[in-house]
């Protein structure tokens, strides 16, 4: 495997992942020459950006480019509450309106919401609320699938597929509920042996 001249060699117990952390650091912190006819573009930045180059028009020195990654940071910095302040009244950042959410979907009054991170947000209540009434996937506290086994008569068992307990599908062959066969069932092996809802 050939590597990038500038790039470290891979000691022995190193993984891939970190080598290439490493060789990233080197290269950010001690950044190559700039090859013929360019200049290396300045950043400010601690720990400094990836290296960038432009072509050298032989009056700046370079000094007239500035490093894209730290021109991002500051527009973003400058402009990170602008869509927050157009989108989102304050409402959507009280910790108690998503607090009660949380309850309302646990009750199943509430479907689905989210949060929101980043643009000014820290944590913002985003997107449409959906409201349905016992529709969702939690019913007074409890999941859909729970209720489904309280009205069979019986507590909520071994998960086995689709939202199912073993209780709900035994196997026929040997009755069952975990997700396993018992122990000398017969059919076990058997690709016919397939479990049947009450």
């Amino acid at each position: 495997m050939t590597t990038h001249p500038a790039f470290p060699e891979q000691l022995e117990d190193e993984d891939w992942i970190d080598w290439y952390l490493r060789s990233h650091a080197e290269i950010s912190d001690n950044p190559p020459a700039a090859p013929a006819g360019f200049v290396l573009i300045p950043c400010t930045a601690t720990p400094r950006h990836w290296p960038t180059y432009t072509l050298d028009d032989g009056d700046t020195g370079g000094d007239s480019a500035a490093c894209g990654d730290c021109s991002y940071a500051d527009l973003s910095s400058r402009h990170q509450t602008c869509n927050h302040d157009i989108n989102h009244r304050a409402w959507r950042q009280w910790r108690a309106v998503s607090w009660v959410l949380g309850k309302l979907y646990s009750f199943g009054v509430v479907s689905s919401y989210g949060h929101q991170w980043g643009g000014g947000c820290n944590r913002c209540i985003s997107g449409p609320i959906k409201w349905t009434l016992f529709r969702g996937p939690y019913v007074l506290f409890a999941q859909r699938e729970t209720w489904r086994c309280w009205l069979a008569g019986h507590r909520r068992g071994v998960e086995v597929g689709f939202g199912y307990c073993g209780k709900c599908v035994p196997w026929p062959c040997c009755g069952s509920t975990t997700w396993d066969h018992a122990d000398g069932c017969p059919d076990q092996t058997a690709s016919s042996c397939e479990r049947q809802d009450h």
